[in-house]
């Protein structure tokens, strides 16, 4: 995500979803929405929905992208905070991929202002990146 971006969690258009998938998603970006947390795939294989979406990784890719990211988290989190509102920030796999001696994960526990930005450590998706949420 972008500064200033909203994105819209799929859940709240389920029904839209589960009769057509694509034109949901081509509909949602035509309002402007440009990012999405998914749930389900509704009426469309992955494959069909990666076609429609751009999904770029170019911020995962080096450890001074995590490290933006991290600022961009203690940002949102102060604009969040100022309208008295509590900000978090929830995990995937990929945050704990090796990075040049560290992860995006190891990065935002680092570098986020643990005072604003909660970090919500989802164990499925650590274990999933063989991680031990126990540990973490």
């Amino acid at each position: 995500m972008t500064e200033g971006q909203i994105a819209l969690q799929l859940y709240t258009v389920r029904d839209l979803t589960a009769k057509d998938m694509l034109g949901t998603l081509r509909t949602i970006a035509g309002i402007g929405y440009k990012a999405l947390e998914f749930a389900g795939y509704g009426n469309a294989s992955p494959e069909e929905i990666r076609q429609v979406l751009a999904l770029p990784k170019e911020q995962r890719g080096s450890l001074e992208d995590a490290r933006q990211f991290a600022a961009r988290l203690n940002e949102w989190a102060r604009l969040a905070q100022a309208q008295g509102l509590r900000f978090a920030y929830h995990n995937h796999d990929f945050e704990f991929a090796p990075l040049e001696g560290g992860s995006i994960w190891a990065t935002l526990l680092a570098e986020t202002d643990l005072s604003l930005v909660g970090l919500e450590l989802d164990a499925y998706w650590a274990q999933i990146a063989g991680q031990n949420p126990i540990e973490l």
